[in-house]
């Protein structure tokens, strides 16, 4: 990330986001499987990053398929999103749109 341009926090707990989002830092919430629409609150200059996969959300500590849900996302994906997010914190998509 470019200091001078701003700075963003990559998450994947939920009380990060909370933390973030009481400061009013963007952040980036990654979710396999969870389900954003019951960990993030409605807030404002945030993105989710999940993906569409029959078995998520499930819940599940330890996955016996290794976890495709959260292998799926790269890290070019949360750095373009955090990116954009500085850029132009209206960005972010509605939560309805984050299943």
């Amino acid at each position: 990330m470019d200091p001078e341009r701003g700075s963003g926090l990559p998450n994947r707990i939920s009380s990060g986001s909370a933390v973030a989002s009481a400061v009013g830092t963007p952040f980036v919430a990654l979710f396999g499987p969870t389900a954003p629409k019951r960990h993030v609150a409605a807030v404002q200059n945030y993105a989710v990053i999940r993906k569409d996969l029959r078995c998520s959300p499930c819940y599940l500590r330890s996955c016996p398929i290794g976890h495709p849900c959260m292998k799926r996302i790269a890290p070019e994906e949360v750095m373009d999103r955090i990116t954009g997010l500085i850029l132009d914190p209206h960005e972010a998509a509605p939560l309805e749109n984050a299943a």
